[in-house]
């Protein structure tokens, strides 16, 4: 089957009970007219290397899962878009970020960082360190319907280079 050229088209089927494939060198699988299938009804389809495991696609990379989808990674996990978005979307549930020792970072380098929050309130909580907003010109906190509260559990401190108003 693999000795014919590309137009002349051969079909090998293998139908046991148990297929073990070993080579001391590569092992590769082409397809240059359709898709290329691997497929189990009942048990786990696994994938392991030495080294590492590289996909690539011309086009789209989609995974779908019925069930769980988990990442993990010993060194660092990295996603980069060099032309488009990245999208975080549950339809159902919550995005969860968690770092058990470092940091959460967000940072653009030439637009903005937008948080909404469509039907509840946006909460920033620190159970051990302070909270730090600082912007290079105006910090402006705007309430369009309701009231700005301020609360401290010792002192609150207000200081202007320039002129502090308080109505």
């Amino acid at each position: 089957a693999g000795t014919r050229k590309c137009k002349d088209l051969s079909a090998l089927y293998i139908k046991n009970g148990w297929t073990h494939l070993e080579s001391m060198e590569d092992i590769r699988i082409q397809s240059n007219h359709n898709v290329i299938t691997l497929k189990t009804l009942e048990d786990n389809i696994m994938l392991c290397s030495a080294v590492d495991i590289q996909e690539f696609t011309w086009r789209n990379h989609l995974t779908y899962a019925l069930g769980h989808i988990d990442e993990f990674s010993v060194d660092y996990n990295n996603r980069t878009s060099m032309g488009g978005d990245i999208h975080d979307v549950n339809l159902a549930s919550n995005i969860e970020h968690y770092a058990l020792g470092g940091r959460i970072g967000m940072e653009s380098v030439g637009g903005s960082i937008d948080i909404l929050a469509l039907g509840g309130p946006i909460s920033i909580t620190t159970l051990t360190n302070t909270i730090d907003i600082y912007a290079n010109a105006d910090l402006k906190l705007r309430s369009a319907t309701a009231s700005i509260h301020g609360q401290a559990g010792r002192q609150i401190n207000l200081w202007s280079g320039e002129n502090t108003n308080i109505k």
